[in-house]
């Protein structure tokens, strides 16, 4: 190829680039010339293993290298010529502009197209975006990698030199530091969008963990200092004004795992198998943030509870009354002992034989008893001081085991298996300044807060959300491999019964068969269980025999329990009554193999003997069970069991209607306020007629009125994007009259229009069929029976008004709407009629949406789609 061909970086028609060889061919030469290398190891005397492995690296990274390259440039030439900003096509494309990067396994050069971006007024290169190139000085993403992994493990001298060694690749220590800091400023980016979502504000819907057992989350914080450059040649200025330099800054850190996350090694050393770590520059109200973020990850929203653990410094009981209002507190007991010696140095001074002999008994007292007897005795020696002594040292000291008393509740805590000392974070702490306090270093807030944030991404597992090319590594278990055949959780039987059955494509009945393939003892067992947020009462039958003396178990022992029971029994029931405990247990027993029923709550106690108990009610409820399976179907009335999705779609539908109710009630409050005061108002007062009412009222009335609006407004601002969100999940066509707000209200309610076989069954679960009294020749219609479910009758008689209104084709209208709409008509006849044209209309919303029927046969006007 001529200069000029070479200049301009385009082949001409005469010089044409020299075909190149296939990899398959250069595969081959390479294979050859590695035996060649093999033989020669095999007669060198004085290589070893290391050798052989340094020249097959070396012999086969030019084959890696021009493989990376020719697929780079594959990636490159399919890109298509769009803006990857905004995706607008490119115009004025142009090919063939070449551009030459480090990769890991060396330099590649890659040619593509170039566009400009007529809305971003921007020249644009399709494929760097693609390839990962984007911003980048000439690095491929891997090495971007390694040079942000290494700086953040040791000085970048030393990491040039390691990166150098190890791969080869060759990166100025300028060099990579500058990618380093850049790399970080991306992290810090990176994970201030991963915490407003673990906080809620970017609102993305999440399938909460099925947990098995309660657990608590552990949450510990510490500081330490870092040495920075601040007003960097200005010392002595300074110090001549007066003033001394700060030197050294605090970094706030923090750890946060699950109680039963903590286990022992084989030779019996504690650990931790999964936590996460915080480490900022940012302040307290950084690790406020972050360290609240990191904890929801963790878990915090599905724990039983909480547990903050601190050296005492006043900051950290403040970050957890701001943060984790309920979590229990606890002062760090090593830090307990310390002030505690504090005291026993100024009451012995130098004589450490007395201070160890009234120490210890102090010690184990703290420990294992009240710390309030401590503080008693503390109390009684500075009484007893004698004149002279440092009172004020011991003051000081008992002053801070009063403030920290209820802190100390080392006892229990033990009990609980729960940590009594912050050992967690101090290692944290500790292992992070290996990184900072080395000798002769001096940082920079970015530079240190830029550092931390890469340590934290790696330590937590979430390396792949910065450099995605490692996202099929789980790199979560990387810390954890060593000790992890050995851990032993306390429901280890439980949750292999549940992955196993969570994860296999089988299908699970509850007939099950015990271990070596022997036959169950038992052919049914029955379980009647009586739900309460912190235990559960069982009572078990056992084919026909009566049931047993119902037994109490923790929500965790019962589920072990229900798994063994599938051991001793072919087929395994329970039920349990419907409430606020929802379907949580069912769908863990399910999970298990166990055939489960939610049923309706009722008057266990039918014989009216007034003696109603969690063992009589359990016991009931299993004999229940037992006659429904022997083919009495009013013996339970099982509840419809809705899926995890249309339990959240319910869900989100009832929280609209709260806040609406919330804001109503709000109004009403400012509404009375103003009448008692002489202004008549309606509930709008809020609105567009606040400022011209405003001026009118008293200061005392507009203040208390202003704050009352704020709270309206504050509740209007959250239902309003929620009603929108609401009824953009109802299609587009309807019948008129049925708006998309009702039509989404009534699905989430109902769940599923096809979970009812007969219209009979719809009828009773609105609840608008008549109630009857007959005995004998005696009969009574009553007034409907308002069984079944409250929120589907109110929006079936609201939607019933709306159709008189605008569907005048519907049947039923036309038989009452003259009737209904007469100004003579009694009010109470209205009400009997719009009862009967709601009943009817559910049945035929229910013929429509099952298929049975369409709009024009019921005589409907549909909105257009």
């Amino acid at each position: 190829m001529s200069a000029k061909c070479k200049e301009s970086n385009k082949p001409c028609a005469i010089h044409e680039p020299e075909p190149l060889e296939s990899l398959t061919v250069r595969a081959a030469r390479l294979a050859e010339s590695l035996e060649q290398s093999v033989r020669d190891f095999i007669v060198a005397s004085d290589q070893n293993l290391g050798d052989i492995e340094v020249q097959v690296e070396r012999q086969s990274r030019e084959l890696q290298r021009q493989a990376t390259e020719k697929a780079a440039q594959a990636k490159a030439d399919v890109s298509p010529p769009v803006c990857p900003v905004c995706g607008k096509v490119l115009s004025g494309v142009s090919r063939d502009h070449g551009r030459t990067f480090e990769s890991r396994f060396g330099p590649i050069t890659v040619r593509r197209a170039r566009g400009y971006c007529r809305r971003c007024k921007k020249w644009r290169f399709p494929a760097d975006t693609v390839l990962g190139l984007a911003d980048t000085a000439g690095y491929s993403p891997r090495v971007q990698e390694m040079a942000a992994l290494l700086a953040s493990k040791m000085p970048v001298n030393e990491a040039s030199a390691v990166l150098e060694h190890l791969t080869g690749v060759k990166l100025p220590r300028a060099t990579l530091d500058r990618e380093a800091r850049r790399q970080g400023k991306r992290a810090r980016q990176v994970r201030h969008q991963e915490d407003e979502q673990a906080c809620g504000v970017a609102k993305k819907p999440v399938q909460p963990e099925l947990v098995l057992e309660p657990y608590q989350m552990i949450i510990q914080m510490d500081a330490w200092n870092i040495r920075e450059r601040d007003e960097w040649g200005k010392t002595k200025a300074l110090r001549q004004g007066g003033k001394e330099p700060e030197r050294w800054h605090w970094v706030y850190t923090g750890t946060c795992f699950r109680l039963d996350h903590r286990a022992k090694t084989a030779g019996g050393r504690p650990v931790i198998s999964e936590r996460g770590f915080v480490a900022t520059r940012e302040g307290i109200d950084g690790l406020r943030e972050q360290l609240h973020a990191e904890a929801l990850r963790r878990g915090l929203g599905q724990a039983a509870g909480a547990l903050v653990i601190g050296d005492g410094a006043v900051w950290i009981w403040r970050l957890a009354d701001d943060r984790f209002k309920d979590a229990r507190q606890r002062l760090d007991f090593y830090h307990a002992v310390e002030h505690l010696a504090v005291v026993g140095r100024a009451v012995f001074g130098e004589d450490k034989d007395k201070l160890r002999d009234w120490l210890r008994p102090l010690v184990r007292q703290l420990k294992n008893q009240a710390a309030i007897k401590v503080v008693h005795q503390l109390e009684d020696i500075l009484a007893e001081l004698p004149a002279g002594a440092p009172v004020e040292v011991v003051q000081k000291e008992v002053n801070y085991f009063h403030e920290h008393q209820d802190r100390m509740d080392y006892r229990a805590g033990q009990r609980r298996g729960e940590p009594i000392g912050s050992g967690a974070v101090e290692s944290t702490c500790r292992q992070t300044q290996c990184r900072f306090k080395r000798p002769g270093q001096y940082w920079s807030q970015e530079g240190d807060e830029s550092l931390l944030c890469l340590e934290t991404f790696w330590r937590n597992g979430r390396w792949h959300l910065l450099f995605p090319h490692n996202r099929q590594l789980d790199l979560s278990k990387r810390w954890h491999e060593y000790w992890q055949p050995v851990r032993q959780a306390p429901t280890s039987s439980i949750m292999k019964t549940y992955y196993l059955k969570a994860n296999t494509h089988t299908n699970v009945h509850s007939t099950t068969q015990a271990p070596n393939g022997q036959v169950p003892p038992y052919e049914e067992i029955k379980l009647g269980i009586d739900w309460h947020a912190d235990h559960l009462r069982v009572s078990r039958m056992i084919d026909g025999t009566p049931p047993q003396p119902a037994q109490r178990f923790t929500h965790a022992g019962f589920l072990e329990f229900a798994a063994k029971q599938l051991t001793l029994a072919r087929k395994v029931y329970s039920c349990y009554e419907a409430g606020p405990g929802g379907y949580v247990l069912h769908r863990q027993l399910t999970q298990l193999g166990l055939t489960d029923f939610v049923v309706h709550p009722v008057n266990l106690d039918a014989q009216h003997k007034r003696v109603a108990t969690d063992k009589t009610d359990c016991r009931q409820l299993v004999l229940n069970l037992d006659r429904f399976l022997h083919g009495s179907d009013k013996a339970l009335c099982p509840v419809y069991v809705p899926t995890a999705e249309e339990e959240q779609r319910r869900a989100r539908v009832r929280q609209r209607e709260q806040l609406r109710k919330e804001r109503h009630r709000l109004a009403m409050i400012g509404r009375s306020l103003l009448l008692s005061q002489g202004w008549r108002e309606n509930t709008r007062w809020w609105q567009a007629r606040w400022e011209s009412l405003a001026d009118q009222l008293p200061g005392w009335l507009r203040e208390q009125l202003e704050i009352w609006r704020q709270l309206i407004q504050a509740v209007d601002q959250q239902l309003r994007p929620l009603t929108r969100a609401i009824e953009a999940t109802a299609p587009a066509l309807r019948p008129r009259g049925l708006g998309p707000l009702t039509f989404a209200a009534l699905l989430a309610e109902l769940c599923r229009w096809d979970r009812f076989k007969k219209a009979r069954a719809l009828g009773g679960y609105t609840g608008l069929c008549g109630g009857v009294s007959s005995s004998g020749p005696h009969h009574l219609d009553l007034s409907i029976t308002k069984a079944g479910n409250g929120r589907v009758r109110q929006l079936l008689i609201e939607l019933a008004w709306r159709m008189v209104l605008y569907q005048p084709d519907y049947v039923p209208v036309k038989k009452y709407r003259d009737i209904l709409l007469g100004p003579r008509t009694h009010a109470r006849r209205k009400k009997q009629l719009i009862v009967g044209l709601a009943r009817q209309l559910a049945t035929d919303l229910w013929r429509w949406q099952t298929g049975r029927a369409t709009a024009q046969q019921l005589g409907w006007l549909m909105t257009p789609a």
